[in-house]
């Protein structure tokens, strides 16, 4: 068995968030537009959320390696997500098909591999605004799990946002050819014009002009742009 899955990390408690917030059912909006008013606005308009697995995919072919940034493989030949997303789970794959070559236990012992491959990567934001989650090399079974540590509600991401992870190696792997794929779970509301491109300051005065908020609510609201 080449292919070997661990790091199951889901935000949230079933999907859902710490306590009894969940933005996919709340019906008190104005929490939604606390969590984002993205998808506040996309909840006003009863805007259907659809799910998306996107990956980020990296082969190390020599032992001692130091790969590139890679972007998740979102929207061909765009690298930005183009509307507001959230991701509440990442899982972790990592196929070496020549280690342990002959061995009947070969799966078994790939498995536990996987958690200590010396593999790690650093994982930031692109876009505006830019922001690095892992600015510093984390071990890549590590970086995965601490998205089972209940992450608030899910990860918010606007529309010129993109995730990139850059991974290496902390010593030399036994073999090569080793592929690890970041299989990335999303929440998307279905594409309309309305919510392509959108801003969290659009979205709020959208919002406001629903009566959803108030102008004394918005006004205090720190915003990028």
């Amino acid at each position: 068995m080449n292919a070997l899955l661990h790091g199951l990390g889901r935000v949230g408690r079933a999907g859902m968030g710490r306590g009894d917030f969940d933005w996919r059912t709340e019906q008190d909006l104005k929490r939604v537009a606390d969590f984002s008013p993205q998808v506040a606005l996309a909840r006003y308009y009863k805007i259907p959320f659809d799910p998306s697995l996107q990956t980020i995919v990296a082969t190390f072919t020599s032992p001692a390696q130091t790969l590139a940034p890679i972007s998740l493989g979102v929207n061909p030949g765009s690298n930005r997500l183009g509307i507001v997303t959230v991701i509440d789970q990442i899982v972790l794959q990592v196929d070496a098909p020549n280690y342990n070559v002959g061995m009947a236990n070969k799966g078994l012992l790939d498995f536990f591999w996987a958690r200590q491959t010396g593999i790690q990567s650093t994982l930031l934001v692109d876009g505006s605004p830019r922001y690095a989650v892992a600015v510093d090399p984390v071990p890549i079974a590590n970086l995965i799990d601490m998205f089972t540590e209940m992450w608030p509600y899910g990860w918010v991401l606007n529309s010129s946002h993109i995730p990139k992870m850059q991974m290496s190696t902390s010593f030399p792997l036994p073999s090569v050819p080793v592929t690890v794929t970041a299989t990335f779970r999303m929440w998307q509301p279905r594409t309309i014009q309305r919510l392509t491109q959108l801003t969290d300051a659009m979205a709020l005065a959208q919002l406001c002009k629903c009566g959803v908020l108030t102008d004394d609510e918005i006004a205090g609201w720190c915003e990028p742009g």
